[in-house]
């Protein structure tokens, strides 16, 4: 039986509390504010700027340093590559320290306060989740676990060819930067399907099953579509502050990944590359692969938020035909259907693409096609 205090392990993502492991975590290493999930309110504003800043300098100058020592330690790498890889591994912790720690604290508060009010509303308040596998703490805790064996193994392949000195001086930034990664994935998946989560709530009030029961308990079912048509624009505003919260991040975990996948794929061709170990290319294939799941997970998650919130009128059209004519309520769920149609939401990356299941084919294509040109013509960039 857990105490009280760790009851938020076991909610379902319908209370938003469950973000409370990510948020502690996300603190510590300065990439999400100090947030009281009980009080409503942002703490200790001064030590997270203070935070902020220190772990941007030591980032930065940190990822520098690593690139110079590499190309001594790693002289055939591919100068180019390695360095926009470098960039745009850095820049996502980088980004999200800056959010959390300078810009978008009253957005990051807005959020997750608005969060809480549609979970009262929706009487999702300490939801709990029955299935162990589907605990979004479980799922988090596999995810953090995969990551640190497939690093372990990176780092114990890298240091058994080239030394503990060499591997620490070339890739321990990095490393940590990859970590951070990783819990910025894992909060945008876990907000995405949270939102993915409050839309389908959404959805099932406008079910017939549910309507009937809440006639039957004397509710007005024209209150009810406007309950309805109040919480999509909640809704619709909150995707509105996620993406800009998070806008430019998505920028940068797409630039990272095409970085990653075209700069290990140039180390798989080099064949007169000093990392041409099998451990070396197992190591690399793997750290390759978790990039790709983790970006296409992310995806995936947003792809789905649009989904259910696109599935909200059809449901209103549909629903209308059970009323008369000039009902009441076939005159308020159409305007409930129109009104939906206006809060239709996408989540973007800061305008530029949406983050969606077509988006991902035509990155991976293209990334593809680089690859295939590049072992067409000779294999040198």
């Amino acid at each position: 039986m857990f105490h009280q205090r760790y009851t938020f392990l076991t909610f379902s993502r319908r209370d938003i509390r469950f973000l409370k492991p990510l948020y502690y975590f996300g603190s510590f290493l300065g990439l999400t504010p100090y947030y009281n999930f009980e009080k409503h309110s942002l703490e200790n504003l001064i030590q997270q700027k203070i935070k902020g800043t220190l772990l941007s300098i030591l980032i930065i100058t940190g990822s520098l340093y690593s690139l110079v020592e590499r190309q001594h330690v790693l002289r055939n790498l591919n100068l180019y590559l390695d360095f926009v890889n470098d960039i745009v591994n850095w820049i996502v912790p980088v980004t999200a320290i800056i959010n959390a720690s300078f810009f978008n604290r009253n957005k990051w508060l807005l959020l997750n306060n608005s969060f809480q009010q549609i979970d009262k509303t929706l009487n999702n308040r300490k939801q709990q989740e029955s299935n162990f596998l589907k605990n979004p703490f479980f799922q988090c805790a596999i995810n953090v676990l995969t990551v640190f064996i497939i690093l372990a193994y990176v780092l114990w392949s890298w240091c058994y060819h080239f030394g503990v000195d060499a591997v620490l001086r070339t890739y321990l930034i990095h490393n940590f930067c990859y970590n951070s990664n990783t819990i910025v994935f894992a909060l945008i998946t876990n907000y995405a399907l949270a939102f993915r989560c409050r839309y389908q709530d959404l959805n099932h009030c406008l079910t017939s099953d549910s309507l009937m029961t809440k006639y039957k308990n004397g509710s007005s079912l024209v209150t009810v579509f406007r309950q309805v048509g109040t919480l999509s624009r909640t809704l619709s505003e909150m995707v509105t502050l996620f993406n800009e919260i998070f806008g430019w991040t998505f920028v940068y975990m797409a630039a990272k990944t095409i970085a990653h996948i075209l700069a290990t794929s140039m180390r798989f061709l080099e064949k007169d590359n000093e990392v041409t170990n099998m451990d070396i290319r197992l190591s690399n294939f793997l750290a390759i692969s978790l990039s790709i799941a983790n970006f296409t997970v992310v995806m995936m998650c947003g792809s789905s938020v649009a989904t259910e919130s696109s599935k909200t009128a059809f449901l209103c059209y549909k629903l209308q035909e059970h009323f008369p004519p000039k009902s009441d309520e076939r005159l308020e769920i159409l305007i409930l259907a129109k009104q939906v149609q206006a809060n239709d939401v996408k989540i973007t990356a800061a305008d530029f693409f949406e983050i969606n299941r077509s988006t991902l084919c035509g990155i991976l294509a293209t990334c593809t096609t680089y690859v295939i040109v590049v072992l067409q013509f000779s294999g040198n960039f």
